[in-house]
């Protein structure tokens, strides 16, 4: 039942119920407590003040054999005299003893009302024996008067009153943190709402340093996260469009005008429809690579890996190229590497990935260097360039889909701006990591750090 209302009703309600159970327990001990503990006051008191009354009601009974004309001897044991007249130690209205015989029924009482009545087993128990002649003979049994009875009624009153205010302020307090908590968490529901409708810039106000506010933080941490992956997504699918419709509308033209006789049908015609459609299986594949890689379920074929062997082989396949374009690579590696382990073929990707794209940038007399060396307990590969560098403000974008320093540049030369995220990734998968530092002017260096693991075991 209590599930279907409001979570801030159903806190208040469980206040509300905490409290008043707390209270109740409470003055039903206090209660309890004081009441026990002055019954044993009045049950003490009156024993020491009736030794002697309790001796000469066992003689009167002795000497007569019976409970008769008992109340001169009451009277003179429970009263003292006072220059303002007689003042009852137990008179009426105060604690008082009842005389009665070993039936249980009374013989004497200074109020009169309980006179000739019989009392309960229980009374008598817990009443003073009389003895004579080696048997009970009757009881002193103490009533509590009328004064008591009022005093334990204001007590009792007092306690309830204040049991009854207590909880009142208490639900009032835990209203109000029900609401001061519960407040948050409806801005939060709120904020939810905006981003499932597609307002990704919803955001909630962080209140206090605690467990809310800490879920408040990484809400709004999440939605920037999400903001920004939408941009991405729309920016790559903007990209996606770009990178198709120049091979396309090459390929389309060109068959239109063959189509059409403009141009004859020959190689030379032929060949740029052709060159078009290896750019555009050669998009696919990086994005497929891409995609496998992300998702972590690309297939590795790992073995030792010589780093030394790797990388003058990867640079070898590079130098014709370098050199057309008036670059020279340079490779500086600290002898005695450890093998890692990894899949040598995509790892030659890797390192082909990052000296294609800084021989694109680095400019003629510019020089790329590829160096190896032990970092701690990780190897990094560094290829460092003397190209153009990269903004500041781009820096954080370099290794995201389709990213170009310059937009404007390469759009021809068939690479999408994929290949440093596919790079990237890759070394992920290995268990490594790429980072990137460029000073505008001055050139560009990509890191790549990878575990040192000279054991298949730690695969």
């Amino acid at each position: 039942m209590l599930r279907r209302l409001p979570l801030a009703l159903r806190l208040s309600l469980i206040v509300a119920m905490a409290v008043a159970l707390s209270t109740a327990l409470v003055a039903v001990s206090v209660h309890w407590s004081a009441r026990r503990g002055f019954d044993q006051y009045l049950t003490t008191d009156t024993s020491m003040r009736t030794d002697a009354l309790r001796a000469l009601l066992e003689e009167h009974f002795f000497e007569q054999g019976q409970w008769r004309d008992v109340e001169p001897i009451f009277r003179r044991q429970t009263t003292r005299h006072h220059g303002m007249g007689m003042h009852g130690d137990m008179a009426p209205g105060t604690t008082s003893l009842l005389l009665v015989d070993a039936t249980g029924r009374v013989r004497y009482d200074p109020g009169g009302s309980h006179l000739g009545h019989v009392l309960p087993p229980s009374s008598l128990r817990s009443g003073l024996p009389l003895v004579a002649r080696g048997q009970i003979v009757g009881y002193l049994v103490t009533q509590t008067g009328a004064e008591e009875s009022a005093y334990y009624q204001r007590l009792l009153t007092t306690i309830l009153s204040a049991g009854a205010l207590s909880s009142l302020i208490a639900i009032g307090l835990g209203l109000m943190l029900t609401r001061t908590v519960l407040l948050p968490l409806q801005d939060l529901e709120a904020a939810t709402e905006q981003i499932a409708a597609g307002d990704l810039a919803a955001r909630v106000q962080v209140q206090a340093d605690d467990e809310v506010g800490a879920l408040a933080r990484r809400f709004n941490n999440m939605a920037v996260d999400l903001q920004r992956q939408d941009r991405l997504r729309r920016r790559m699918v903007n990209d996606i469009a770009h990178e198709l419709r120049t091979p396309l509308a090459v390929m389309q033209g060109t068959l239109e005008a063959l189509q059409d006789g403009v141009f004859p049908m020959d190689q030379e015609n032929i060949q740029p429809v052709y060159e078009q459609t290896l750019l555009l299986k050669r998009l696919v594949d990086d994005m497929r690579d891409l995609a496998l890689a992300e998702a972590g379920q690309m297939t590795l074929d790992r073995a030792p890996v010589n780093v030394d062997a790797l990388i003058r082989r990867v640079a070898a396949h590079f130098r014709s190229e370098a050199e057309s374009r008036g670059v020279v690579i340079d490779v500086a590696i600290v002898p005695a590497l450890p093998d890692v382990y990894a899949d040598a073929q995509r790892m030659e990707q890797v390192l082909g990935n990052l000296l294609s794209n800084a021989l694109r940038y680095t400019p003629a007399g510019g020089t790329v260097t590829i160096s190896a060396q032990l970092d701690a307990a990780r190897l990094c590969i560094t290829v460092q360039d003397t190209g153009e560098g990269i903004q500041p403000e781009d820096q954080s974008h370099l290794f995201e889909r389709f990213f170009r320093g310059d937009r404007n540049r390469h759009r021809g030369d068939g690479h999408a701006g994929l290949g440093l995220a596919i790079a990237r990734e890759l070394v992920r998968n290995h268990g490594g990591d790429m980072t990137a530092k460029s000073i505008p002017g001055q050139g560009t260096t990509i890191y790549v750090h990878m575990p040192v693991q000279n054991d298949a075991s730690a695969r």
